[in-house]
């Protein structure tokens, strides 16, 4: 499926604060870089934390500044940051992209940087927003987005912390509307299943064209025939579904299933061995996993 083309944005789609990122693994950068393409975001008044030299040095490249988390004054250099450049001055959006399991480390780090003014902005799976908020200066906003922001298809959801409204959360909302559309604002008891939902949902699709692709090799194609069917099928079937709004999922698999043909096999085949059960277990494990992830982090614990 081909990236969109999407128009530039609007004076109330940028954003219009300085942006702190911890974490500059797939997901934080895929948000940045989408937001910097779009328009959304200048560079110049970005700042990505990360342990890893060689993601900052790819970051950097792009005109984002960057500070190495491995040295012990970082809350210096932030703070810094903030009272001697133009671009960081006032209150931040901040970004935390680290993995869950890490986040009460990095909330005991960095806290002290941060100000009660600063809008969080949480992509970490199964962390609560009285949980950021116990732990960290600022207003919060917990947000689910997925791979596919990368190319600007991402799909995100949203739920805003207590005592945050529509308005406080603008600049948050607008860098993630720049890698693709987001759903907002849903209630927080259905962050966990969104996560497993959406969040996860493309490494389902990815196991697909994997399973797809060894079934093709053993009936005779080799790796890259059956890489390009596979993708190809993929693609286009996407686009179908995508480009017919009025039909189902379910109609459109009935155009293709022909009485007593191929198609029908092998659905009657996926059926009898339960494959839809098995996402639908597949969602309701991703959905127990977020909320353990969840409680293995207790308010305000940062150690």
């Amino acid at each position: 499926m081909s990236s969109p083309q999407r128009q530039p944005p609007t004076l109330s789609q940028r954003v219009n604060t300085p942006i702190i990122v911890f974490g500059g693994g797939v997901m934080g950068s895929a948000i940045i870089r989408s937001a910097i393409s779009t328009g959304a975001v200048e560079s110049a008044r970005v700042c990505v934390i990360d342990p890893d030299a060689g993601k900052l040095e790819y970051l950097r490249a792009l005109g984002i500044h960057t500070l190495c988390a491995q040295g012990e004054t970082v809350c210096e250099d932030l703070r810094a940051l903030r009272s001697t450049n133009a671009g960081f001055a006032g209150h931040w959006l901040v970004l935390f992209a680290v993995k869950p399991q890490h986040f009460a480390t990095a909330a005991a780090t960095y806290a002290q940087a941060l100000r009660d003014t600063d809008i969080v902005l949480s992509i970490m799976a199964g962390i609560t927003t009285a949980q950021l908020g116990a732990s960290l200066p600022g207003k919060v906003v917990r947000a689910m987005p997925n791979t596919p922001a990368q190319i600007g298809l991402g799909v995100t959801g949203v739920c805003l912390g207590e005592g945050v409204n529509e308005t406080d959360a603008r600049d948050a909302l607008a860098l993630l509307n720049a890698s693709g559309p987001v759903l907002r604002v849903i209630p927080e008891s259905r962050m966990d299943a969104l996560t497993a939902l959406t969040g996860s949902g493309p490494a389902y699709v990815f196991y697909l064209a994997e399973a797809l692709t060894a079934a093709a090799i053993k009936h005779g194609f080799t790796q890259d025939e059956a890489d390009e069917l596979v993708r190809g099928t993929i693609r286009g079937a996407a686009e179908l579904l995508v480009a017919s709004p009025k039909l189902s999922p379910q109609q459109l698999r009935a155009a293709v299933t022909s009485k007593g043909g191929t198609t029908q096999a092998a659905c009657e085949t996926l059926d009898a061995l339960g494959v839809k059960e098995a996402f639908e277990k597949a969602v309701d494990a991703g959905t127990r996993r977020a909320g353990e992830l969840s409680g293995s982090i207790s308010p305000g614990k940062t150690q």
